[in-house]
């Protein structure tokens, strides 16, 4: 037995025996400091059973007076005053509080007092004011004197390190392990839910939580039996002593402290509503959208960050979606084993045998063959067909299991997985499952997870040939065809399009693929038979972004639902009260920045008091961040109109449809996207070249000379260039008769002139 302790005394981790000593601690303050607490628990818990036994009888009145001839009494405990001492609760003793509350209100109105503390209040404004006129001067003087002195050239070299910044620099480096180990202890001791609910029952324990809990219950069975108003004085008594002795088991610091943690963690609850509200209006609006969308606006309103919202809205929506589709034909044959469905699905999907919508209809196709030929019951995963149904009358229409079957392995095909977008530029992904191997749970929550904490995935590459259904420009292409479900998102997409105007000249019999032949459109106006429609839902949905409608060619422009951002607000906060953090942000952070600077450029070197100054502004101004980071969000304003009568402006069009829409900071610029998702083309021809800003030629002057014009390589610069050396002739509109006589150019004598 004691080779076997020390064996687990061994295995142990010093977090482990920090841990045990905590809880033997707090175990040995039950009895040793808080025993008034744990007495008082026994008393509650005492009331809370008479008073259940008060509302038993209460309730079973008539059936006791039945078999036993009378109900028996029940003496309750709840109305009484606790049996404790107060002198050990209060700073003062019972009598002289009894005397306090029985004369405070002849002391406010007595004459004397009234004038005593009118004297006291004018002497301490008197004192307040005296020493502070005297103080303020010297200390704006100390001030201005501590500015110049810090603001002072030295001589000293550039990130020299001054004694002061050394030992700060040898503090911190000392000090971080030890608050590094108990940031590691907290969240190890978060791990062992187990213990923490243990020292949370003991302290609740301690510090008489639980009693003011069993108190409340004890006296809500007494009332609702005995409707006893004139005991309510009483319970109020009661309960301002049971909070008397849990204010006074801990520190005033450890309830100020708790008092911010819980009114932060309360505010915060707040704004993750505020945000989880929002995003349920924009998969509202997200639903009121055509199939095909595309988003307007001007550059810089977020056009692209819009779409990349849409999306990431759409992927919840349609994992929403494909439960409920689960769950409702699930219901249609609650006899039939759909977990060994699933797991089939799952594992046709990872042979390759499942791999897209039809695929499953022929799979299932093949298992109903098999089954009309030999009933065997392993082709419908050995469901009883003799004892349970094998169709349905869901009152419209007769629904056999084969076709339920197919319905829900369509939607479960759909359901699980996780990355049904494909799109032009990277989209970054980290919804996830919550691993269960029976029947994983989707979790879209953008708000409350920590970066980094999931696992990231990236949208599908989009090859444009598998929207068309023309000529492709790959005509080996093996994606070709491929063209089914998922959310297709596209950016800048007129600029692939090209409308009428710019497309002049491109003929539709050329051999190679064109706007003109590939019948993209095609793609987009029969995109709901393309195998997208699980019971009547279309799982496709193409949005694409561009800064004007007229980029795109209109028999395109009519499948979409234009979007149009029209205005964009400010960052608003869904963090309420935060008004005393900003408050101090505001008048802390741009006057440090201009004194920072104001020192950078007098100074090299670092003082004690320009580090601990930029160390503590550095931490309010990240913290500050980091709230706007999470809660901060932008309003857009949007419009909503058909792509087929856009522009048309004909009395029977409806009028352009108005809606907000959120753009939550760190749901969509979380590392989502990348607004400039093509600069890398960029980038290698500017790494191919040997110039840059530092090497371009400047002006000499205001006036351009010609070399400096010429070096702009401006088009109708060289037209002019060209025109006044005389090789090539203007551009005229019609040949006018010259009126003007041909004269001889003056002479001037210049020597009379000097």
């Amino acid at each position: 037995m004691i080779a076997r302790i020390r064996e687990k005394y061994d295995a142990l981790q010093t977090r482990d025996l920090v841990i045990l000593c905590l809880f033997l601690l707090s175990l040995n303050l039950t009895f040793a400091k808080y025993n008034i607490s744990l007495i008082r628990l026994i008393s509650a818990f005492g009331d809370f059973g008479r008073s259940i036994a008060y509302w038993f009888v209460f309730v079973f009145e008539n059936g006791f007076i039945k078999f036993f001839g009378q109900a028996p009494q029940i003496d309750v405990s709840v109305t009484d005053m606790p049996a404790v001492a107060l002198s050990d609760i209060l700073p003062f003793l019972g009598e002289e509080a009894l005397y306090k509350f029985t004369n405070v209100g002849y002391a406010l109105f007595d004459g004397d007092n009234f004038a005593n503390y009118n004297i006291w209040l004018f002497l301490k404004l008197y004192n307040i004011t005296l020493y502070g006129s005297t103080l303020l001067p010297f200390c704006f003087l100390l001030f201005y004197l501590c500015r110049e002195l810090i603001l002072s050239e030295n001589d000293k070299e550039l990130g020299y390190n001054s004694r002061g910044v050394e030992l700060l620099d040898a503090f911190i480096t000392r000090v971080k392990p030890y608050f590094s180990a108990v940031i590691n202890f907290f969240r190890y001791l978060a791990g062992k839910r187990g213990l923490c609910y243990l020292m949370a029952f003991i302290w609740a324990v301690n510090l008489n939580v639980f009693t003011i809990v069993v108190e409340v219950f004890a006296f809500y069975y007494y009332f609702v039996s005995s409707f006893d108003l004139l005991s309510l004085p009483v319970q109020i008594l009661k309960l301002g002593v049971d909070g008397m002795i849990m204010f006074f088991g801990a520190p005033l610091i450890f309830w100020i402290i708790f008092s911010y943690i819980l009114f932060d963690y309360l505010r915060k609850r707040k704004g993750y509503d505020v945000l989880q509200h929002n995003e349920s209006k924009n998969c509202g609006f997200a639903q009121l959208l055509n199939i095909c969308s595309l988003v307007v606006g001007p550059m810089g309103l977020g056009k692209t960050s819009f779409v990349t919202d849409l999306v990431l809205c759409f992927v919840n929506i349609f994992k929403k979606k494909t439960h409920d589709i689960i769950y409702s034909h699930d219901m249609l044959f609650p006899m039939f084993p759909w977990e060994l469905f699933e797991k089939d699905i799952k594992e046709m999907t990872e042979m390759g045998v499942i791999y897209n919508l039809p695929s499953i209809d022929l799979y299932i196709d093949t298992l109903q063959s098999c089954y009309e030929n030999a009933p065997i019951p392993s082709y419908i995963y050995n469901y009883d067909a003799d004892t349970y149904p094998m169709k349905k009358n869901v009152g419209h229409k007769i629904v056999t299991l084969f076709d339920t079957m197919r319905t829900y392995g369509k939607a479960y095909f759909v359901y699980i997985n996780e990355n049904p977008s494909l799109s032009n530029y990277p989209i970054r992904f980290d919804g996830k499952f919550d691993g269960s191997e029976f029947f994983p749970r989707w979790s879209g929550e953008f708000f409350t997870t920590v970066p980094g904490e999931r696992e990231s995935r990236f949208s599908h590459i989009l090859d444009q040939d598998m929207l068309r259904l023309g000529k492709p420009v790959d005509p080996d292409n093996p994606l070709a065809g491929t063209f089914s479900w998922g959310i297709y998102s596209v950016m800048e997409f007129g600029k692939s399009q090209k409308n009428q105007v710019e497309a002049e000249g491109i003929k539709k019999d050329d051999e190679e693929s064109n706007q003109k032949n590939d019948l993209y459109d095609y793609a987009l106006k029969v995109c709901r038979h393309a195998n997208v429609m699980i019971d009547n839902y279309v799982f496709f949905r193409f949005i694409a972004d561009d800064q004007r409608p007229q980029s795109i060619p209109a028999k395109i422009r009519d499948c979409f639902s234009i979007v149009t951002i029209v205005d964009k607000s400010e960052i608003k906060l869904a963090l309420p009260f935060f008004g005393v953090e900003k408050w101090i942000y505001d008048h802390v952070y741009e006057p440090f920045k201009d004194f920072y600077y104001e020192y950078r450029d007098v100074r090299g070197d670092r003082t004690l008091i320009l580090m601990v100054s930029k160390l503590l502004v550095s931490l309010m101004s990240n913290y500050y961040k980091k709230i706007y980071n999470i809660f901060g969000y932008f309003e857009l304003d949007v419009a909503i109109e058909a792509g087929t009568a856009y522009g048309e402006g004909s009395p029977g069009d409806k009028a352009p449809e108005t809606h907000k829409y959120y753009l939550a900071i760190k749901k969509i610029y979380g590392d989502r996207y990348s607004t400039d998702a093509l600069s890398e083309f960029f980038s290698k021809k500017q790494l191919e070249c040997d110039f840059g800003m530092n090497q371009y030629d400047t002006y000499a002057g205001l006036r351009m000379s010609n070399e400096e014009m010429q070096k702009q390589r401006e088009r109708y610069i060289m037209e002019l260039m060209e025109i006044m050396i005389g090789e090539r002739e203007p551009v005229r509109s019609a040949p006018k008769k010259n009126s003007y006589q041909k004269r001889e150019k003056p002479t001037f004598d210049w020597d009379y002139i000097k």
